[in-house]
């Protein structure tokens, strides 16, 4: 798990903070996307994707409080995306999310454990799927409705279709 910048002291925090095994970690700055921009959210610290046989995180701890500020269990369909080298994106719980990272090799090794390592439990098995009966379309609730027949169109005003000599 070595992070370029990190001193074995600071190592140990986030070993110790992880609560799980660190398959990658780099420092980062957290932002948020409002749609329209990102915004730093004010923290940064050292990223690192948890994993156990169960699920994987990526959490985000405070170097200098040795506190988790961000912990986020990445989901069936997860999507890690790499619009930038130092600056990756992925959908949270209520926002989108951004990392920006310091070292252009450790953003690029966190990339790759974090498209790489997603948990057993949330693939979808093979032997499972070949159990799986297809769907058939459910039956029409209703019968169908004919459509509504063309309303006939509204006569102007001023038009008249007898027309009057007035000599």
């Amino acid at each position: 798990m070595p992070t370029k910048g990190l001193t074995p002291d600071e190592e140990v925090i986030v070993l110790t903070n992880a609560d799980g095994q660190v398959k990658a970690s780099a420092v980062v700055r957290l932002y948020r996307g409002d749609g329209i921009r990102w915004n730093y959210a004010g923290e940064w610290g050292v990223a690192a994707l948890v994993g156990s046989q169960k699920s994987h995180f990526i959490r985000i701890i405070n170097l200098q409080t040795r506190e988790r500020f961000f912990d986020l269990e990445m989901y069936y369909n997860f999507s890690y995306q790499t619009p930038m080298e130092l600056f990756h994106t992925f959908e949270g719980m209520e926002q989108m999310i951004g990392l920006s990272f310091a070292d252009v090799s450790d953003a690029k090794h966190f990339a790759a454990e974090v498209k790489g390592n997603y948990p057993l439990s949330l693939k979808p098995r093979a032997d499972l799927l070949s159990t799986l009966k297809p769907i058939q379309p459910a039956a029409p609730d209703s019968p169908k409705r004919s459509s509504p027949a063309p309303a006939s169109k509204p006569k102007r005003k001023g038009t008249n279709s007898s027309v009057t000599n007035c000599s």
